[in-house]
């Protein structure tokens, strides 16, 4: 199946439009699948705006660059085409991050039996066996891994998730040594906003610990112990993200 991401302030348009004639057919019949990143809901603008006035002056509005980037990093690129999920699947992070965001990205998807000590011992050959190219964990499996694991001969890894729980700096360096990449990220969400609403990459980053970058579509704010709303400091965080989820399943709010 063919997968086709369109980034647009319209995007009510654009679904009118891929809702009739061929377009719909081909839907419906699994051949392609569309999906629609409204640029309104990526913006970090407080007031969701979308365009700014040209940076060298002039007349006229110009769409400004930061919603058109947070909304195509948030497409599957093909580093998730054979993803391996050895994480419970009954929670957020191994069910939604490990396994549906590939699968709705129209890729592969290999189940770990369990994560035992027969499949930490042997990640590197399992990873070469089915030519991994993506991986989700959380802090705690790459500290047993490294200990005892080979590393991986084909180098098919290109992106490898951690999250769940805070991500030091040396363990992030470690883990790019042993996957052959250093497109690790270090992630950041809750279940409520299915599920990651940020990421920071070792490829791009100068990380440090607990390091999560910046935030992926939606905005962050600190409610502070004084019961202000700002920007940065200590307190609770309020969160407003595109992903957030409106309740669950058959279960009152």
């Amino acid at each position: 199946m063919k997968n086709i991401s369109f980034i647009s302030p319209f995007c009510d348009l654009l679904k009118s439009f891929t809702s009739t004639s061929i377009l719909d057919r081909a839907s419906k019949k699994g051949v392609v699948n569309y999906t629609y990143l409204d640029l309104f809901s990526f913006s970090n603008d407080p007031h969701n705006r979308i365009d700014d006035y040209p940076y060298g002056g002039g007349e006229g509005m110009i769409l400004k660059a930061q919603p058109i980037f947070s909304a195509y990093d948030s497409i599957p690129k093909e580093d998730m085409k054979r993803s391996l999920c050895l994480l419970p699947t009954h929670f957020g992070h191994g069910l939604i991050g490990n396994c549906l965001t590939p699968l709705l990205g129209g890729h592969s998807l290999v189940l770990a039996p369990a994560t035992n000590l027969d499949v930490t011992a042997n990640l590197g050959d399992i990873i070469d066996a089915y030519n991994i190219t993506f991986m989700s964990s959380v802090p705690t499996f790459w500290k047993k891994t490294l200990r005892s694991a080979a590393r991986p001969k084909n180098k098919s890894l290109r992106q490898v998730h951690v999250g769940s729980a805070p991500l030091s700096s040396d363990l992030w360096h470690n883990i790019a040594r042993w996957s052959g990449t250093r497109n690790i990220l270090n992630m950041y969400g809750i279940t409520e906003t299915a599920n990651w609403i940020a990421g920071a990459s070792l490829a791009k980053e100068r990380v440090e610990d607990g390091l999560v970058g910046s935030m992926w579509g939606g905005k962050a704010a600190v409610l502070t112990n004084s019961g202000e709303i700002d920007t940065h400091g200590i307190g609770e965080l309020l969160v407003q993200s595109p992903s957030l989820m409106k309740g669950y399943f058959e279960l009152p709010d």
